[in-house]
């Protein structure tokens, strides 16, 4: 998946995910699963703890009209 997650992403949103997740696991003891993804989106990573969501975050593929590369949530 960390190879799919590349492709999608350009090197400095790719940068910040990786800093993000690494503050992530700095704070907190989370398991980290990934999902294929849904609707519009390539990629699902949800951070977890204790059985409960903290984060997640999406990634998808720009498209050649939007205006935005890539958007992560």
């Amino acid at each position: 998946m960390e190879e799919k997650l590349k492709e999608l992403l350009p090197e400095d949103t790719l940068k910040m995910w990786y800093a993000l997740t690494a503050e992530m696991y700095k704070l907190y003891d989370v398991d980290r699963t990934w999902n294929k993804g849904f609707g519009c989106w390539d990629i699902e990573y949800k951070y977890r703890r204790g059985g409960k969501t903290l984060c997640t975050l999406y990634a998808k593929k720009r498209r050649s009209n939007s205006s935005y590369n890539n958007f992560l949530s």
